[in-house]
């Protein structure tokens, strides 16, 4: 059943007419995501590992700008640094394409997919579209934001909380668009042509 949902899916990437039945929507959903997260998870861990490595040669350079923190029962391998060190932390610059680059490749390899299989239910497609667009909207209010600490600034709180209440918003349409995306499709034909084969 996976390679079939796969197959049919890949085959159709750009076919937003039609229905899909959950047997042919979520085997693909869920290799799409994992394959995306494959490729964000293997950068962003590089990253963070380079990060950890910069942190580390820090403390051994300067002991006097680095320590454990107290209490050390809490984490052990944690480090305090003193002031602010831009230089120690992942480069944001590369961190939001990364996220918004597997972000948009998930989009497209789901989007007629998850047209298709709202159809099934008797719902349009555009519905759909709200929660990446939340998401486009949260990513440019977050990259703003760590944008202006990165370089030296203080914190945007006004823009903080609209991040907050944008994700919020994205939470919820997601969750909304998944429980749309589980419902059983409707039986015969509809509106958007007979059912699933």
């Amino acid at each position: 059943m996976l390679t079939e949902s796969i197959r049919h899916c890949l085959s159709n990437l750009a076919t937003f007419t039609g229905r899909d039945a959950r047997r042919q929507f979520w085997p693909y959903a869920a290799t799409a995501f994992g394959v995306t997260m494959l490729l964000y998870m293997v950068p962003f861990a590089l990253l963070m590992g380079q990060s950890v490595a910069r942190m580390q040669r820090f403390m051994q350079d300067h002991p006097d700008e680095a320590a454990a923190p107290v209490p050390v029962i809490v984490d052990p391998h944690a480090i305090a640094i003193d002031g602010y060190r831009p230089d120690l932390v992942p480069d944001i610059a590369i961190m939001v394409p990364l996220v918004g680059g597997t972000a948009l490749l998930f989009i497209v390899l789901v989007a007629a997919a998850v047209t298709r299989r709202l159809h099934d239910c008797g719902l349009p497609g555009w519905p759909a579209l709200i929660p990446a667009i939340l998401l486009a909207t949260g990513m440019w209010l977050m990259s703003g934001l760590f944008g202006s600490v990165a370089s030296g600034g203080e914190p945007d709180m006004s823009r903080f909380a609209l991040a907050l209440l944008n994700n919020l918003a994205y939470l919820a349409s997601l969750c909304l668009l998944a429980a749309c995306l589980a419902r059983k499709g409707m039986p015969g034909t509809n509106r958007y042509g007979p059912p699933p084969a």
